[in-house]
């Protein structure tokens, strides 16, 4: 019988999961491994180490039955609905902004033209206006989003942590969408099964 994979997300976060399985006993494997799967991490379910993003598609997709992941991730993922969050372990907790510099939050959003948005989280920005009925323009950024403003962009959704970047140049939150934090999600499908060991002791 096939074990259950649980999917750590490597980087700044496995740093934090680690620690977390480390007070109840459980060791992960050390963060610079160049090992991606552990089949025999315990006795009733593998490991599996990959890239935060690829967490939703994952979950959704069966390869994996468990995972950590950013809910801001998540959301900005089109697989949210597939999985159920077991546990909000409480750690990176980041605010998602809808920010700008030159508009109040109302005057962006009547602007008679469509608003252009740059962010990394392109499905929750397409969300968040078009259930406003506000057409806008998606810029898709690969990081130093709060750039964009300078070329202008009319507005960026974000993730904001102590705000100071802002501040720096000069930019106002308009709206906090919504804060996140790093959970641990199953798959839909496995809400009524028995947890592996590791996840129940995690748990408790």
């Amino acid at each position: 019988m096939k074990k259950p994979i649980l999917v750590v997300p490597k980087g700044r976060l496995y740093k934090h999961i680690k620690e977390l399985f480390l007070s109840k006993g459980i060791s992960l494997p050390d963060a610079d491994t160049r090992q991606y799967f552990y089949p025999d991490w315990s006795d009733d379910c593998a490991l599996f180490i990959a890239k935060p993003k690829a967490v939703p598609q994952l979950i959704h997709t069966k390869y994996a039955e468990f995972g950590f992941c950013g809910k801001d991730i998540f959301k900005n993922s089109e697989y949210e609905t597939s999985a159920y969050k077991l546990f909000d372990t409480g750690l990176t907790p980041v605010k998602i902004c809808l920010c700008a510099k030159n508009y109040t939050l109302d005057e962006l959003l009547h602007l008679k033209r469509p608003v252009i948005v740059a962010t990394e989280f392109t499905h929750i920005a397409s969300t968040y206006f078009t259930q406003l009925g506000v057409p806008h323009y998606i810029l898709d950024t690969t990081g130093s989003t709060e750039g964009y403003l300078d070329i202008n962009a009319d507005c960026i959704i974000d993730v904001v942590d102590t705000g100071e970047t802002l501040k720096e140049n000069n930019i106002n939150i308009l709206k906090v969408l919504f804060e996140s934090t790093t959970c641990l999600y199953e798959h839909r499908e496995l809400c009524d099964c028995v947890l592996p060991k590791n996840i129940q002791k995690l748990l408790c």
